[in-house]
């Protein structure tokens, strides 16, 4: 049986969570443990992890020809307790799995855009209610390490923490608000008047500072 293992890290957003909303940027860091998605062909078409209604279970649904008969199944090392992007890690991986299958080979991989990767997301993912999702975080994991990202433009750069005596530590707080429902409830609010903390902030990790 042939089998293969796709990774995607967690994601914390650490500014613009918010600015990215209205079309500012955001700066992302991306952590281990990662996500996986283990895909072996069985002709069985069975998939677990990933719930049907999901932004990743309905891009499966999309390209069922493609994944009847493959046996997926999506490793989340947080067990489900959510907060550090399960949901655009399981997206990010069935899509670029549905590109491995699709563009016959890993040399087309490279080529997959992220304008395009953004729009499929964003179209998989908003229900048509409140504000559309950013997409910041599928970007950030898709980009890697600390990541700028510009859902405007749909751009983003890395780079390696810059503070050498400075470090940074995950606080859980168990409360935990679904993504899409939170934004539901936001409806057209405006926060591009955050836009210029975020890039003050920015200023400062790219000053070291």
């Amino acid at each position: 049986m042939v089998e293969i293992v796709l990774r995607a890290p967690a994601k914390t957003f650490i500014l613009g969570e918010y600015a990215v909303l209205s079309h500012g940027q955001a700066l992302l860091v991306n952590t281990q443990p990662e996500f996986a998605l283990k895909v072996a062909l069985t002709h069985g078409g069975d998939c677990r992890g990933i719930h049907p209604q999901s932004p990743a279970g309905r891009w499966i649904r999309e390209h069922r020809f493609l994944f009847q008969e493959l046996d997926i199944e999506f490793i989340d090392p947080y067990e489900g307790k959510g907060g550090l992007g399960a949901s655009s890690a399981q997206f990010l991986l069935v899509y670029y799995l549905q590109k491995l299958l699709d563009e016959r080979g890993l040399g087309q991989i490279h080529q997959v855009s992220l304008t395009q990767l953004l729009r499929d997301y964003k179209n998989f993912s908003h229900q048509g209610k409140g504000i559309e999702p950013s997409g910041a975080d599928v970007l950030s994991q898709r980009i890697g390490g600390m990541a700028f990202v510009n859902v405007e433009n749909a751009i983003g750069t890395t780079l390696s923490w810059p503070f050498v005596e400075k470090d940074f530590f995950i606080v859980r707080t168990h409360e935990k608000c679904s993504t899409h429902v939170h934004l539901e409830t936001l409806k057209n609010r405006d926060f591009s008047s955050v836009a210029v903390w975020v890039e003050k902030g920015m200023d400062s990790v790219r000053n070291s500072d």
